[in-house]
This record gives structure tokens, sequence and C-alpha cells, in this order.
């Protein structure tokens, strides 16, 4: 009896000393969003005509964008560029068959 109480004395003492291990320095999920929105911060989303998409690839190409996705059935295109977001829409507004350009949202549900 009193070796089944040793044993289990120094199994709570090793778990107390496992418990008071540093945890890894971890990101908060408010960090990962905020670097998340701060990657999707030069995303833009333009829409377009169909018959028009050779003329805003050339203009992606002139601007020395890239093309981060193709949207096959939605007519649009996801972008990333390197200048202000605004001269970047201003831009894209510009190009003859292009209906929209919007920056990338993230959006959170609360569930709580």
């Amino acid at each position: 009896m009193i070796k089944t109480y040793k044993y289990v004395m120094a199994a709570v003492g090793v778990l107390s000393l496992v418990a008071c291990q540093a945890t890894p320095n971890v990101a908060k999920p408010d960090d990962k969003a905020r670097t998340l929105a701060q990657a999707q911060s030069s995303v833009l989303i333009i829409y377009f005509e169909k018959d028009k998409k050779p003329l805003l690839m050339n203009a992606i190409a002139k601007r020395s964008d890239k093309m981060a996705y193709d949207y096959k059935n939605l007519h649009a295109v996801a972008i990333t560029t390197q200048d202000a977001i605004d001269d970047a829409i201003n831009f894209y507004q510009q190009i003859e068959g292009v209906l929209q350009v919007n920056p990338n949202e993230i959006m959170q549900l609360h569930t709580e």
C-alpha cells in the first residue's frame, strides 16, 4: 500500500513538472488573421466582359502585376499589385470591357 502511494505521488510530481513547461510561441488567431489580411490587401478581383479578356491580360502585363487566380466561370481574375491599391483600381477601371474592380476582402463569421 505504501509502495503504491509512493508511485502515485511520484506520478503526480512528474505530471506537475510537465505541466509547467513553457508553451511554444504560437501566433494567436488574431495575429494570423492580421498577417493574412496584410497579404491579401494587395489583391484585386477584376470582373470583365468575356470577349475583352485579352485587353485586360495585356494591361496586367503592362503594369507588371501578377495574376493570382483565373475564375473561369465568372469571367474574373484575381491579381496582386505592388502599387497603391487605389491607383491600381483606377487604372483597371479605365480598361475597355472591365466591369468591376474590387479589393479582396476577408470576412470572418462570428458564431458566439
